[in-house]
């Protein structure tokens, strides 16, 4: 996990490394994968800036599609 996930809270570790196969895990949906995302940059953005980039976004899958939009507006937020 990158650095700011110290705070992540234990399902959500979980949830983000079944989602990477890391997990025995099945895969989880995509709210709650989308709600370990947020945390997770949450964490990191409150000690530095971040950026997302997705180059070929039309080759994205749904599932990818569905957290970053899920997430993405919280952590604009975050900043603010």
């Amino acid at each position: 996990m990158p650095d700011g996930s110290a705070g992540v809270h234990p399902h959500h570790r979980l949830s983000l490394s079944a989602t990477f196969g890391r997990a025995g895990e099945s895969r989880p949906e995509a709210a709650v994968v989308g709600s370990a995302v947020r945390e997770l940059l949450d964490g990191i953005v409150e000690s530095q800036p971040v950026c997302i980039a997705a180059d070929d976004t039309h080759r994205l899958n749904e599932p990818t599609t569905d957290v970053l939009t899920f997430a993405m507006p919280y952590v604009r937020d975050a900043r603010n």
